[in-house]
């Protein structure tokens, strides 16, 4: 134990494992042979050439928000060989102690590895990379529309999505479960969801626009019900009404985005595509037209995908307006009740019969 503890300078965990032993077992041992727990070296006292070391480093530092932080490598080595705590070293010249981090890995000082992990333990680490298809890039690229960005990094980027559907929070729950989001709720009444997610989803991120709307138009273009799929889970509305004139049942889909120019090129691509999407702010399809595209479309949100088999089905008219009805009143009491519960699984998200 002392060889591992002290010579070879092991963490307690591995330490743990190897004797098979508990943490407080451990710790026993190490008060009983008098072995103090606390490993990190002692501050070195500054003396005048490690000073003049910091105070270079220092005035070689050029502090941006929109540049990366870069570092004298050479002075930055020097005065690493004095066991300075990185921690000293930030305070010293005005950064961050993650940013320092980040420099050692850059100009590979240190690597990940399960020796230095504890080192780097505060350091926001690589994540999986995106491996979905073009068409799952293009469906993302439509459901993020309304993606917004709380942070960025070179190792992640930090998303979020407020809502009040609980739906829409269970689907983007489950497409980016692997990166642990996190939910939590407003004082509004609100849903937000935090992600971080790798750089290379960087095609879902709305600002700056013009690259996503390069993005927007790529995906239009190649897979253009991929990415109305995504925008009519996120935003879109596919309801059923009766006429007063003639008292028959029709139905509909409308789209309503915030962004004029993302409304237009989703107008021309419908009219490519056959559709009429009208002139107005928003995108309304008629009923026809409304059931011509519920049949190309890959639709994720479960409320929506019902939607979509009760249009499709061979019901009579009145049938399916009935269970329109039945439907709407049991997602009003859903939404309700989620805005006045705490986020959690069971009463966030009660259970609704989605068959026909």
């Amino acid at each position: 134990m002392i060889k591992l503890y002290v010579e070879e300078k092991q963490s307690v965990k591995k330490i743990c494992n190897i004797l098979g032993i508990s943490k407080p077992q451990l710790y026993r041992l190490l008060r009983k042979y008098n072995i103090p727990r606390s490993r990190v070296p002692k501050r070195p006292k500054i003396n005048n050439e490690l000073k003049a070391l910091l105070e270079g480093l220092r005035r070689s530092v050029n502090i941006s928000k929109r540049e990366k932080v870069e570092l004298d490598k050479k002075l930055f080595a020097r005065i690493l060989e004095y066991n300075c705590p990185i921690t000293m070293i930030a305070e010293y010249i005005g950064v961050s102690r993650k940013t320092l981090m980040r420099r050692l890995i850059d100009y590979e000082f240190i690597k990940f590895t399960e020796e230095n992990s504890n080192n780097t333990s505060r350091l926001k680490k690589p994540r999986a990379r995106f491996k979905g298809s073009e068409e799952e890039k293009a469906y993302i690229i439509g459901l993020a529309h309304d993606f917004n960005l709380r942070g960025e990094s070179p190792y992640t980027l930090s998303l979020k999505l407020t809502t009040t559907h609980p739906e829409l929070i269970k689907l983007v729950l489950s497409i980016f479960k692997p990166y642990n989001p996190r939910i939590y709720r407003r004082r509004d009444g609100d849903v937000a969801v935090h992600f971080e997610v790798d750089p290379s989803y960087s095609f879902a991120l709305t600002i700056p626009k013009e690259k996503y709307i390069k993005n927007l138009q790529w995906a239009l273009e190649n897979y253009p019900y991929q990415v109305l799929s995504g925008l009519i889970d996120a935003d879109g509305c596919i309801t059923m009404y009766k006429d007063r004139r003639d008292e028959r049942v029709y139905w509909g889909i409308w789209l309503y985005l915030k962004d004029r120019t993302q409304v237009e090129l989703i107008r021309e691509t419908l009219r490519r595509l056959g559709y009429n999407p009208g002139n107005g702010k928003g995108i309304r399809l008629s009923h026809h037209q409304t059931t011509r595209l519920l049949k190309h479309l890959k639709l994720r949100h479960r409320e929506k995908i019902a939607y979509q088999k009760v249009i499709l089905s061979s019901l009579p008219r009145e049938k399916k307006y009935k269970w329109h009805k039945k439907f709407r009143g049991l997602i009003k009491r859903k939404v309700a009740n989620g805005k006045n519960s705490p986020p959690t699984p069971p009463p966030f998200y009660p259970k609704i019969n989605y068959n026909i």
